[in-house]
């Protein structure tokens, strides 16, 4: 069984979500797509979650299934480094995932994060589009695209973990709108 532990002293207040998550207890519920204040679990992932603890300093969320992200394990890259009209985040492999190399977009244009946006997926090389794109048009869709295009090496190095995040923001070429 899994775990995952919120610290309380986070300023998110979790009480509507894990009373959503307490009522898909109650009904057997496999979550899929699940963003959980910095968690974040891919569209063909699932998970069940099986108990929620709250020892007062944190709320621990034990569950089966598939491993959730940390977006703390993510980097993110804003518009100013990638030239992208929205937050794109990559992440090097650390052993836990059940999916490739991939890059994870913000669903909402600009630089501000919101995660009651959301997210989806591109996964590298394939371009493959995983979960619900929301208001990003399919001209930005195809300019992330171009982007993975121009900077697949250094997004397969990064994901290797051949090269550090600082290396990365160095070497990343920008994307221009044509």
């Amino acid at each position: 069984m899994n775990q995952l532990i919120l610290e309380k002293y986070f300023s998110y207040n979790f009480k509507e979500e894990i009373e959503k998550l307490k009522e898909n207890i109650k009904n057997g519920k496999v979550i899929k797509n699940f963003i959980f204040g910095d968690y974040i679990l891919d569209e063909n992932q699932k998970i069940i979650i099986d108990k929620i603890e709250d020892n007062g300093k944190s709320i621990i969320i034990k569950y089966t299934g598939d491993y959730i992200t940390d977006l703390w394990e993510m980097a993110n890259f804003w518009p100013k480094d990638t030239g992208l009209p929205m937050i794109i985040w990559l992440q090097s492999k650390t052993g836990n995932e059940k999916h490739g190399c991939r890059i994870k977009i913000l669903t909402k244009y600009g630089d501000k994060v919101s995660f009651s946006q959301g997210f989806f997926t591109i996964t590298v090389p394939e371009g493959k589009i995983i979960g619900n794109t929301v208001e990003i048009t399919t001209r930005d869709i195809k300019l992330v695209k171009k982007f993975i295009d121009k900077n697949i090496d250094i997004i397969l190095q990064y994901w290797n973990g051949e090269i550090s995040t600082g290396d990365f923001s160095s070497l990343i070429q920008t994307i221009h709108k044509d």
